[in-house]
């Protein structure tokens, strides 16, 4: 590889990095994004006037890019209902900046490119006095955020304009980052850090200070949390299958909650994650109101989110949480990993799974809709 990187300040390369997001969010996820021109396939919005676009080039080609926006310069209506600004008001504006449009080509993903976009883009918001940066994420990706130094923010899943998404934050906290082994310190220690920052930090969210992925909490605590939770009721997933059998490949798995209301995932949306209830029910709809167009209510130890990973990738319901409600989030790659690595330990998950979509396929709930397969 050849990497390098640059901001994008000129019409072309902002044309390149629009073209970029078409082919990766487009023609690769196949996101319905209103601000997609399928005419000259380039995506970009208002934000992007107010933004710092960062890029990286493997040679001649973009491989990856995202976004910063300085709050002092714009801010979105739209961010401040998902990251609930109302909470930021004591802090000065040009000390909170949001990161967004992050997205890899496919060969680079879980290489070197996020890094150099992600410490660069962190770099460069230190020097200009930001102490505090705003994500938001899919639930796939909070393990990799976590041990960024990121945390989250709210227990809400908000609906963002790229999917049902959870907000995070970072902040110039030292013995934070320190605990996780962030990348970012480095960068941090180049700067002045005020503690008063980590403890308005500690005050604000204190309920999200904790861990809630694998890689963070470790696999003993987090095998642990699961068993408290799931407790007997393992649910059709993992019926025959002991939790200390998936220790390997709950790595990159995390605990999410989310309150009654949330939509954990859209009919029609492209999702990778597959989801297993820990606590609470959930309700599998087509219609727009509570009750209407139902398919299934879901509880403990339930599983959803499987076929998107299995065929298509889109969602073919609505997931609605009725009560607020815990989650375990199981990564993309969960299937293909099991499969590579633990075969015997593949074939029982698979097989559960088989008779999970035939008992949906022969519900009375699922023949009344015309068509009859359509799991989430």
């Amino acid at each position: 590889m050849n990497l390098s990187w640059g901001y994008a300040k000129t019409a072309e390369e902002r044309g390149e990095v629009y073209r970029f997001r078409y082919s990766v969010y487009v023609d690769e996820m196949h996101k319905e994004l209103a601000c997609a021109d399928h005419a000259s396939k380039t995506i970009s919005d208002e934000i992007d006037e107010y933004a710092a676009i960062l890029f990286v080039r493997d040679g001649a080609h973009v491989v990856g890019t995202l976004r910063t926006l300085n709050a002092a310069r714009y801010l979105p209506v739209s961010y401040g209902r998902w990251f609930g600004i109302e909470r930021f008001a004591g802090i000065e504006r040009s000390a909170i900046s949001f990161t967004s449009r992050m997205m890899i080509a496919a060969p680079y993903r879980g290489g070197a490119v996020a890094g150099l976009l992600l410490q660069q883009v962190y770099g460069a918001a230190r020097q200009d006095g930001v102490w505090i940066n705003l994500i938001h994420c899919a639930p796939c990706l909070v393990s990799i955020y976590e041990k960024l130094g990121y945390r989250r923010i709210s227990s809400r899943i908000v609906e963002t304009d790229v999917g049902q998404h959870l907000t995070m934050a970072i902040v110039d906290d030292v013995p934070h980052l320190e605990s996780v082994g962030s990348p970012f310190l480095p960068i941090e220690q180049a700067y002045p850090c005020d503690p008063s920052h980590a403890a308005w930090f500690k005050d604000t969210f204190r309920e999200f200070l904790a861990p809630s992925s694998s890689k963070m909490m470790g696999s003993d605590r987090f095998l642990a949390e699961l068993a408290q939770r799931l407790s007997s009721e393992t649910g059709p997933l993992l019926d025959g299958i002991i939790l200390e059998e998936l220790r390997p490949m709950l790595r990159q798995s995390a605990i999410v909650p989310a309150q009654a209301g949330d939509y954990i995932v859209r009919r029609g949306e492209t999702g990778s994650d597959i989801y297993i209830v820990l606590n609470g029910a959930v309700e599998v709809r087509r219609g727009v109101n509570v009750g209407s167009g139902v398919l299934r209510t879901m509880g403990r130890g339930d599983v959803f989110g499987e076929l998107a990973v299995l065929g298509s990738g889109r969602r073919s319901a609505d997931v609605v949480a009725l009560t607020d409600i815990e989650l375990l989030v199981l990564t993309p790659d969960f299937l293909e990993r099991m499969t590579l690595e633990q075969p015997k330990l593949a074939s029982k998950l698979f097989w559960n799974l088989s008779k999970v979509l035939a008992e949906r396929l022969l519900s009375k709930e699922d023949l009344s809709e015309s068509d009859q397969v359509a799991l989430t």
